[in-house]
């Protein structure tokens, strides 16, 4: 297939539910962009017939792409997005995103010819001596530097929720060298959902390739800011997705994404849409506040 979107569905039930939701979403929009699935048999075993038939086509993830010594790892799913994309264009959203009202084909009409890009927050000059040693992206800067031997270059605020690459050289190498420095961190990296961040070897990677987005705070997708109160119909405007990362939003962010949902539901005859449910309801908290763990990790 020439040209497709790819989302993940690994672990707990919720992340299946939330997969169908952004696919609902796309499909009220584009009835005909292929959408592929890859997914656990944990993750998606809540869904209609009438949910799964909003996926042209799916999956299963291999087990080895995230059973590790330590456990159940799915996070570590997302270095193997090009394996998993049996499309020569992706576009990789995670799940916990909505689609707005922007044509889907401008996007890809908008990226094509990159072989790989991404949401980020910008760059950080590694020329610097002066670095903070509490600029901590996921690991401190300084000891990121010192350990990959980065004197000079950028070293970007990868944010992976929104990926697009291109089968070949570029891309194939890129996601292989992330996944050489996952199962190798060298730095003391910041514990999320019981794994390593995966934006941490996305941004190492992008920095040792010099492999760099397309655009400088490259942002598609909204995500919420203290104080921005614009209705959903503004940030349509602006943005093609609307994100619910991170485990705390606000009851506006939460109602909006509740509304979102039962309306494309509604539009495609389905019904039992999925209802925003915060994170901490899945997530086992640890003694550490960055530290947390998925009840489905070890037992699925």
């Amino acid at each position: 297939m020439n040209k497709g979107i790819l989302l993940i569905a690994a672990g707990h039930p919720y992340y299946g539910k939330m997969a169908a939701a952004l696919a609902a979403t796309i499909r009220v929009m584009d009835s005909e962009i292929p959408i592929h699935l890859a997914f656990t048999e944990s993750a998606v075993k809540y869904l209609s017939t009438g949910e799964l038939s909003l996926f042209s086509s799916s999956d299963i993830i291999p087990v080895d792409y995230y059973t590790t010594e330590k456990g159940n790892n799915y996070i570590r799913i997302k270095m193997y997005m090009y394996e998993l994309s049996p499309f020569k264009k992706t576009l990789f959203l995670d799940c916990d995103l909505l689609w707005l009202k922007k044509s889907v084909s401008d996007l890809f009409d908008e990226l094509a010819g990159k072989p790989i890009t991404y949401q980020n927050h910008g760059y950080i000059d590694l020329s610097r001596n002066d670095l903070a040693d509490n600029i901590d992206l996921w690991a401190n800067i300084n000891e990121v530097k010192s350990a990959y031997k980065f004197i000079d270059g950028k070293y970007y605020l990868v944010h992976s929720e929104v990926f697009y690459f291109e089968k070949g050289t570029i891309a194939n190498k890129y996601f292989k060298t992330a996944l050489k420095i996952y199962d190798n961190i060298k730095v003391k990296a910041t514990v999320f959902a019981g794994s390593i961040p995966d934006e941490l070897p996305f941004a190492i990677a992008t920095s040792q390739l010099q492999i760099f987005p397309h655009q400088d705070k490259y942002k598609p997708s909204y995500w919420i800011k203290s104080g921005d109160n614009r209705h959903i119909y503004e940030l349509s405007e602006e943005y093609y997705l609307i994100s619910m990362a991170g485990i705390n939003q606000n009851s506006t962010i939460i109602n909006n994404y509740n509304i979102l949902t039962t309306a494309a539901y509604q539009k495609l005859g389905l019904q039992q849409p999925y209802q925003w449910k915060n994170k901490r309801s899945f997530f086992i908290r640890k003694k550490n506040n960055l530290t947390w763990q998925l009840f489905y990790s070890r037992n699925n």
